[in-house]
């Protein structure tokens, strides 16, 4: 009898568990990244695996995986709600959280950065029970929503610049407010950015746009004169599309497509795409097209 007791108690137990991780899994929903602009040679260790492997082909990263970049290299990710993040040159970033509580609303966006630099664009504006940081080495970077950078070099110091926003850069002392156009370096905040950081925002501002996906047509098409050339691309919610500056709906999932018509003469044409989001900040892709005689 008291085996029987002690069965059906263990079993209750245990039914309780499994419940109360089904339900966290149902309120917990796991975020993942969409991959982007690949540039060079990019590597990932997903999460439990013991070595990295080529990035190859792969649309999607998520919690757990470490993305690792060579000279030169680069890449961008981005997620359904707007955040953007670009890996520069021989950069090591690891994603350790990006879910939502899908009963709270509250979003955890946690990421470790051992060395190199990120861009990164939160417009978003966080609640009080969001969390979106940076953890280097040295310094945590945490935000609610802004444009900025965060690097590491190999002896482990941070550096975080801020263009939009404000970003509270966090060291072993002390807890910093980095506003637009300064910077953190070495635990204290300079009233400007240093020469080399600026010319680093100007080759890399575009980040402070929407996510924008030129699909079609690929560079180098060649259509018929007079033809209808479809234009096919994927940018963000709430995002103004506009091709050769007329509208384009923008449908589920940032999807938007439209056409324009070929010159009747042969030669080449631009067909321009650009995005526009809620605050202004705009992104470009341009794709040359032949007309064939």
């Amino acid at each position: 009898m008291r085996k029987a007791v002690v069965l059906l108690l263990t079993l209750g137990v245990t039914c309780i568990i499994v419940a109360a991780l089904i339900a966290q899994s149902l309120v917990i929903l796991q975020r993942v990244a969409a991959v982007s602009d690949v540039r060079g040679f990019v590597w990932v260790k997903q999460r439990g695996a013991a070595e990295f492997v080529a990035l190859a082909g792969r649309e999607r990263v998520a919690a757990g995986d470490t993305l690792r970049t060579g000279d030169g290299a680069s890449l961008s990710l981005h997620w359904l709600d707007g955040t953007r993040m670009r890996l520069g040159p021989n950069s090591v970033v690891t994603i350790l959280k990006c879910q939502i509580n899908s009963m709270t609303k509250a979003e955890t966006s946690l990421f470790r950065l051992d060395l190199g630099r990120v861009w990164i664009r939160v417009l978003k504006t966080l609640s009080n029970k969001s969390k979106f940081e940076v953890m280097t080495p040295t310094a945590t970077a945490g935000v609610r929503g802004t444009v900025f950078s965060v690097a590491v070099d190999p002896a482990g110091k941070t550096v975080v610049s801020v263009i939009e926003g404000k970003v509270m850069v966090k060291g072993d002392h002390a807890e910093e407010a980095v506003v637009p156009g300064k910077m953190a370096q070495g635990g204290q905040v300079l009233p400007q950015l240093s020469r080399e950081e600026d010319n680093l925002w100007s080759q890399n501002r575009s980040i402070a746009g929407p996510n924008l996906e030129l699909r079609e047509p690929l560079a180098g098409r060649v259509v018929a004169p007079g033809s209808l050339v479809d234009v096919r691309g994927v940018s963000e919610a709430g995002a103004r599309v506009a091709v050769n500056g007329q509208e384009a709906p923008v449908r589920l999932q940032g999807l938007f497509n439209s056409s324009v018509t070929a010159p009747l003469k042969p030669g080449s044409f631009t067909i321009k795409v650009t995005a526009r989001d809620r605050r202004g900040y705009v992104s470009t892709e341009e794709v040359k097209v032949a007309v064939r005689k």
